[in-house]
């Protein structure tokens, strides 16, 4: 079982990639976000491709790692 706080994605990704984990991580109080805009993934877009992004769990969201994401990237 994986046992982290946060997950950063640098790979090519798709929107059926993400959107399954996206949903259930928000449920779960957890959030993605784009690694560009610092928003919430985009669905239904223009192009399907996502950016780069990072996946917080519940526990990381208003941490020190999510909150220096915020701020720096």
């Amino acid at each position: 079982m994986l046992n982290s706080s946060f997950v950063l994605c640098f790979t090519g990704s798709k929107e059926w990639d993400s959107a399954a984990g996206d949903i259930i991580l928000f449920e779960s109080g957890g959030v993605v976000l784009d690694y560009v805009s610092k928003c919430r993934l985009a669905y239904n877009k223009e192009s399907l491709k996502n950016n780069y992004f990072v996946a917080f769990s519940k526990a990381a969201v208003n941490g020190m790692i999510y909150k220096e994401f915020l701020v720096n990237g």
